[in-house]
Order: C-alpha cells, then structure tokens, then sequence
C-alpha cells in the first residue's frame, strides 16, 4: 500500500500492485537469485558426465577422428588421407561435420570418398587419397551420437576433433615427400 500511494503522490496515478512468486523459481538452494545464463551453467554442472563416460568419449573421438585423418591400418603405405595447409578450430570441425553429414548421405553406398567431397571443397585441404566410407560412416555416428546424447559437450568434441585434424597441417611451402610413407614422414612416429 505504501509504495501505490508514494507511487501516485509523485505522479497522480494509480498503480495496482498483485503478488508474483515467480522469483522463487530462480532461486538456488542458497537463495542467491541466478541469472539466466547462471541458471544454466548450474543446470549444467549439475549434469556432468561420470567419469568413465568421459574417459569412454575420450576414446571414441580419439580413435574415431584419427581413424577419418589418417589411413592407420596399412603399416607400409598408411598415411594421412589429406593435408590441411591452415590451423583449424572448432568453428571449421563443426562446418566440416555438417557437410559430411549431408554428404555421406548422398555416397554412402561408395567404398571410399575423397576428403574434398565429403568435408568440402575447402581450398586448404589437399587429397592425399580417399577415405574408406567405413571409417566416415563411424564418425557421422559419433558425430549424430553427440548431437543427441551429450549436445551440451558439441563445443568440446569440435576442439577435440580439430586437435587431431590439426596433426594433419603441413605449411604449403614444405610441401610432402611423397617418396616416404606412413606416419613418420610427417612427424607422427
């Protein structure tokens, strides 16, 4: 009541003044009020994985991603399957996985595919030779798989998969000596 009056002697109107509760619901268990991005990193720190799904991601996308970079079961002549001639970061994984996503729905019935088709035509990725679709094929699951399980945790695969993407950058004024192969002819080994 006292602030309708003090609210009316300064400006001769009247104001109704109802009850609302709806603070209440942002409230944490201490009674500090949270924004709204606050109330969302508590929500999600409250929703962290357990350790051994973290370590078991960990894996996957390790093993996954390395497996979609570099040609890791032929021990004489496995490689990189493209050379990046630029450092990337996560903005370019996630660009890059939504182009394989729609691409590989398009060649999924193919044997193997180029890195310029299947992640784009980027004019810093140079085909070395082509990815087996298997190995696609693993990372549009992982990739599907994060999206819908572990969204909240995208921004962090996308730097963890540019982590190993960026094993594959070579400066464009060295060039690759294509006379050596596997893994140690780009400091791999």
């Amino acid at each position: 009541m006292a602030l309708q009056q003090e609210f009316f002697s300064a400006t001769e109107l009247n104001i109704e003044i109802k009850q609302n509760n709806d603070y209440e619901q942002l409230l944490d268990e201490k009674n500090k009020v949270l924004t709204g991005s606050a109330k969302e990193n508590v929500e999600q720190t409250n929703k962290m994985l357990p350790p051994q799904t973290i370590t078991m991601l960990r894996k996957e996308i390790s093993e996954v991603i390395t497996k979609l970079c570099y040609d890791t079961e032929d021990v004489l002549f496995g490689g990189p399957y493209f050379i990046i001639h630029e450092i990337i970061e996560g903005d370019f994984v996630e660009m890059a996985f939504k182009e394989m996503e729609k691409n590989y729905s398009e060649h999924f019935l193919e044997h193997d595919i180029s890195p310029n088709i299947i992640f784009g035509d980027w004019n810093f990725i140079e085909s070395i030779r082509n990815i087996p679709m298997d190995n696609v094929e693993k990372a549009v699951e992982l990739y599907r798989t994060i999206k819908t399980d572990y969204r909240q945790y995208l921004i962090q695969f996308y730097n963890a998969a540019a982590v190993i993407f960026n094993g594959n950058y070579r400066d464009k004024s060295i060039g690759v000596d294509e006379s050596t192969s596997g893994l140690d002819s780009f400091g791999m080994n």
